[in-house]
């Protein structure tokens, strides 16, 4: 490895490392990508992260960043981002970090789906992930023991997803909407916002890339029914704007008044998808707070930051009820849609509530956590009373 580059502790099948990875190529940041079964990652990155987690980068200068929104911030707060995550006018930036969270948090039942209920046809590419990710340079026969159980762990936290049996169809007509939709949006525009990537692109990307544009089942999906979504994956893990579809359509984004029907479809579908888990989430967080002592700086998880979740809420997904992992992170990522409402103006607050509305996403604003979400030294933790 190189001193000079950035090292990112990622594997390929991560879902989460699809979202700094991208990111840092799209900044052409030079980095080397190190499996967290390296004992490098043990040695350099472990003692800031407290557990075993990607993505993670060291920089060259030897800060330790979780985290893909942290990773990416980190650019954008030391002024090393070429190509900014984040529009210039806030409007824009409320609607992109809604599909941030979508991305990442509410793709993942179709994500988990797909990945482990569609094994025998996934098979061979996960055994080559995990065997990567958990045993990096061990011999197959010794990979092949260890991530037996792995696998099994991870195929069982699908069902924390929401990702049970009597759903599994409405997953799959649920997505397959979603790809049409997306597919329709890109058959015009690069980008979830026109001519660059921005924070919603990163988001999705997570979800888009590693389970479902790489995964063999779902990626068969996506090639054959939705193939402008297969090259915006395409494009978002290439360093130029790759644009050859798109006559000089440049770098610009879209001006919030004009608003493409296409991306409105898309925050409709957000908002049946998914906003009635997001009200679930933040009603069990907000009853869990009433019910429990918790204090500002308390580590989620307390003494095991590697137990992330507060429990299992239940909500209705198109008629069927089904209990979910509630996990303060998302919260987190909530707020940070939020905090960027706030900050608007009342015009650019009216501007963005109508537009919202319109969706059907107005609760995405006022569905509030009683008390904060903040992160520290990479770790998630209760802040003050909102």
């Amino acid at each position: 490895m190189s001193g000079s580059n950035y090292t990112l502790y990622a594997v390929p099948l991560s879902l989460y490392a699809g979202k700094a990875r991208s990111y840092m190529t799209k900044q052409r940041v030079p980095f080397d990508e190190v499996s967290t079964s390296n004992p490098d990652f043990f040695e350099s990155a472990f003692p800031a992260t407290k557990r075993i987690i990607m993505p993670v980068i060291r920089t060259p200068e030897g800060d330790v960043v979780q985290d893909g929104t942290g990773i990416i911030d980190w650019f954008e707060q030391k002024g090393k981002a070429t190509l900014s995550a984040y529009a210039d006018d806030d409007r824009l930036n409320v609607v992109s970090l809604i599909f941030e969270l979508f991305g990442g948090e509410g793709l993942l039942r179709p994500a988990m789906h797909y990945r482990w209920n569609k094994f025998e046809a996934n098979r061979a590419t996960l055994e080559c992930g995990f065997g990567t990710a958990a045993a990096a340079g061990q011999p197959r026969d010794a990979q092949l023991a260890v991530i037996e159980p792995l696998m099994d762990k991870m195929r069982s936290a699908g069902r924390m997803f929401g990702v049970l049996e009597p759903v599994f169809d409405l997953i799959e007509q649920h997505y397959e909407e979603f790809l049409d939709l997306l597919n329709e949006h890109f058959v015009t525009h690069p980008y979830l916002l026109g001519g660059r990537p921005t924070i919603g692109d990163y988001g999705l990307i997570t979800a888009m890339f590693a389970h479902l544009g790489r995964d063999p089942y779902p990626l068969q999906i996506m090639v054959t029914k939705a193939p402008y979504v297969y090259r915006w994956v395409e494009r978002m893990n290439r360093p130029n704007p790759d644009q050859t579809e798109y006559i000089n359509y440049g770098t610009d984004l879209f001006s919030f008044a004009d608003l493409p029907q296409s991306l409105l479809d898309l925050l409709t579908f957000v908002a049946d998808d998914y906003l009635p888990e997001v009200r679930a989430f933040v009603d069990f967080t907000n009853n869990y707070l009433t019910e429990n002592d918790v204090s500002e700086g308390d580590v989620i998880g307390g003494d095991k930051p590697s137990r992330r979740g507060i429990g299992l809420a239940e909500f209705s997904y198109r008629g069927v009820t089904i209990p979910v992992g509630v996990l303060p992170y998302r919260q987190w990522l909530l707020q940070r849609i939020q905090d960027r409402f706030d900050g608007l103006d009342q015009a650019s607050k009216s501007d963005v509530t109508a537009l919202l509305d319109k969706a059907g996403l107005g609760d995405i604003l006022t569905a509030r956590v009683s008390r904060r979400i903040e992160r520290q030294n990479n770790l998630e933790m209760w802040g003050a009373t909102a």
